[in-house]
């Protein structure tokens, strides 16, 4: 798998993470040379992200709170926070058609979301168990796209139809492209460093994505990985 350029000339771009700091982990510097190239970005936050961290007061606005200024390092000027309660999202009728109504406002040309079917990943010889809330974000975001986002016969309450042109999924277990982030990972390590909250937990968040991105490229072309998908009759 080689290392492959961002596209150009791209105007919109929605990525959607089940918690406050998953797209900055698993995507953070893609989605922002995205922004510096022109693009304007929208983050969807599914859940209050409550259950991360520990002993932290106002859970909840601490998160929002680190979750904007993340945002900002990256050059996300809007983020919409669904509100779901942590660890019980699911992939309902609800929470799709909120992404639908989303999709036909945002209008993007590529989302990036995460992969529906990780229940893990190994790294080395290790497994590392996935998450449902992802797997529920991701599916429901497939769902929301296909068949219904791009056809007028569904929801014409929830807006003008509208489908991406790509889908980014990221926090995969097998990917077919990978982005060469060693320009900036700087930039990501502060979007995560943001997250002032989440640095006690395990080996520490922002540490912990700087050695995965070190693995996920090389020892000196840390990468970010993605299944990419290219949509026929994006529009």
């Amino acid at each position: 798998m080689s290392i492959e350029q961002i596209p150009s000339k791209i105007e919109r771009v929605l990525t959607i993470s089940a918690h406050p700091d998953d797209t900055e982990f698993f995507a953070g510097r893609t989605v922002a040379q995205l922004a510096d190239n022109g693009a304007e970005v929208t983050l969807v936050v599914c859940t209050n992200g409550a259950k991360g961290g520990r002993n932290i007061k106002n859970v909840v606005t601490t998160r929002q709170r680190e979750q904007g200024e993340a945002a900002g390092v990256l050059g996300i000027n809007n983020v919409i926070s669904l509100g779901y309660e942590d660890g019980e999202l699911e992939a309902s009728e609800t929470l799709r058609n909120r992404l639908i109504e989303i999709i036909r406002e945002i209008r993007p040309e590529i989302i990036f979301v995460h992969h529906p079917q990780t229940f893990y990943k190994f790294y080395g010889r290790t497994a590392y168990l996935g998450h449902s809330d992802h797997r529920a974000a991701g599916k429901s975001l497939m769902e929301a796209v296909y068949p219904r986002s791009g056809s007028p016969n569904f929801f014409p309450e929830l807006g003008q139809p509208w489908s991406p042109g790509e889908i980014w999924l990221f926090d995969c277990e097998t990917p077919n492209h990978r982005v060469d982030i060693g320009a900036a990972m700087d930039q990501k390590i502060a979007a995560l460093s943001a997250h002032v909250s989440q640095q006690g937990v395990g080996a520490g968040l922002a540490d912990a994505a700087r050695r995965l991105g070190y693995y996920l490229g090389s020892d000196t072309q840390p990468a970010e990985v993605f299944v990419r998908l290219p949509l026929s009759g994006g529009g």
